[in-house]
């Protein structure tokens, strides 16, 4: 919640239900927030803002063209996985936009929704509390609204503050890539890739690095994921190849060929 510009409340569903990450519709985390700003129902809110399906933005559909004919080119049998993981944010995500949707209409602030892309948000997030007028802007996640990644420059006199130089498909993230690498290490994907960051410290990444980059690589002036046996855009699950191949090195080093 924010009051003439200052911070007045922030929390997640999870510190309610004692649920880690939860993703339920978080009523008592908007009550919570209503209740520090001294509000007593969200149509005391001018502004409601919302980050996650605003669709497919214009801007990106290039880079996602570009990216489905490069695996209809270069890798066939890649290419229905890049459509899976564009199938499946769909059907993951309209359930909770949906959700939303018919929150603010029992609420009656319909008219007060402002949607933001999903990194757009991140990076509004980001430049618009910082100290400085302009300078560069980098997000990373797993996915949200079909990009993983985008560097914008930022420049808070102009209108809009935000240009987008890159965008990453969904399908090439890193987070997926770190999600999966912290599954095959024994530990839970979007739960525990701290862990892999810590265990990253004791290994040798010259030893596992090729590996790495037959899954993911950087080239081109972009990430570009290795869709088939290697690499899923999904956390799970895992070909018999990429298990043999990962537990072939010590999970110290495979740790560190990650994150190198």
């Amino acid at each position: 919640l924010m009051v003439d510009g200052e911070l007045v409340g922030a929390v997640s569903e999870e510190r309610f239900t004692r649920e880690k990450m939860d993703k339920a519709f978080p009523v008592r985390s908007i009550d919570e927030v209503l209740a520090a700003g001294g509000l007593r129902s969200v149509r005391d809110v001018d502004v409601v803002a919302y980050s996650w399906f605003k669709g497919l933005d214009p801007e990106i559909l290039p880079t996602l063209a570009d990216r489905i004919l490069h695996e209809q080119r270069e890798n066939p049998d890649g290419l229905e996985l890049l459509l899976e993981r564009i199938r499946w944010e769909v059907s993951q995500t309209r359930p909770n936009r949906d959700a939303f949707e018919a929150w603010a209409a029992a609420q009656g602030v319909s008219d007060r929704v402002v949607d933001f892309y999903h990194h757009e948000g991140h990076a509004l997030s980001a430049a618009l509390l910082a100290p400085f007028d302009e300078g560069l802007v980098v997000t990373a996640d797993g996915r949200g609204d079909f990009e993983s990644a985008s560097i914008w420059d930022f420049d808070r006199r102009r209108r809009p503050a935000l240009t987008r130089r890159l965008s990453v498909p969904s399908n090439d993230s890193l987070g997926y890539f770190y999600g999966r690498i912290t599954g095959l290490l024994g530990f839970r994907p979007h739960r525990h890739e701290g862990k892999v960051t810590g265990l990253a410290a004791h290994g040798d990444p010259t030893v596992a690095i090729d590996l790495m980059r037959a899954m993911i690589e950087f080239e081109d002036g972009t990430l570009r994921a290795r869709n088939g046996a290697l690499f899923r855009p999904f956390f799970a699950p895992y070909s018999p190849e990429l298990v043999d191949a990962v537990t072939s090195h010590r999970r110290e080093d495979v740790a560190a060929a990650a994150q190198a």
